[in-house]
């Protein structure tokens, strides 16, 4: 059971990791908007669904020796609290992603979804994380996704004085 409970989490993250390389793929093959988005819907259901397992199988851990002679790792774990939070994250992001596929439109379109499927995973990464290197990696991770989304509508005038008073 814990075992499960930590691939689970693995596969949450990893979910919306893997739908961030397709949105870049599909953008690159000239695929149109919409497969773009459901892309990035998809890959944040699959996130919501594998945050369900894992709190369901109950408490877990996985991890990887990543240097063997200092016993550094890098690890996953599931308890009560991460679990219950990765749920709300997943869950939220899958309701944002549903209303941003209108939303959003075509404008920037593969932009937004890579920048929102990196960020859903990041956070989740995050909220799972049992390490300091982990943590951080999740941490700077949705900073880079939070500002890469705050200035989504880079070109819009009417609020492109924000940040600077003397533009008004």
């Amino acid at each position: 059971m814990a075992e499960t409970a930590g691939l689970a989490a693995l596969a949450a993250v990893a979910s919306s990791y893997v739908a961030a390389l397709l949105v870049i793929l599909e953008a690159v093959a000239g695929t149109g908007w919409r497969k773009i988005a459901w892309t990035g819907v998809a890959g944040t259901a699959a996130s919501t669904l594998f945050s369900w397992l894992a709190l369901l199988q109950g408490e877990g851990r996985i991890s990887y020796t990543w240097v063997p002679g200092i016993d550094v790792e890098l690890a996953l774990r599931i308890d009560m609290l991460s679990g219950i939070v990765g749920v709300v994250v997943a869950t939220l992001s899958l309701l944002i992603a549903l209303y941003s596929v209108e939303y959003i439109g075509e404008w920037g379109a593969a932009r937004y979804w890579l920048f929102y499927s990196f960020f859903v995973a990041s956070m989740l990464l995050l909220v799972y994380a049992d390490d300091l290197v982990v943590m951080f990696i999740g941490w700077e991770g949705t900073g880079l996704a939070s500002w890469a989304l705050i200035g989504f509508y880079y070109d819009d005038r009417k609020e492109a004085w924000v940040g600077d008073p003397d533009r008004r």
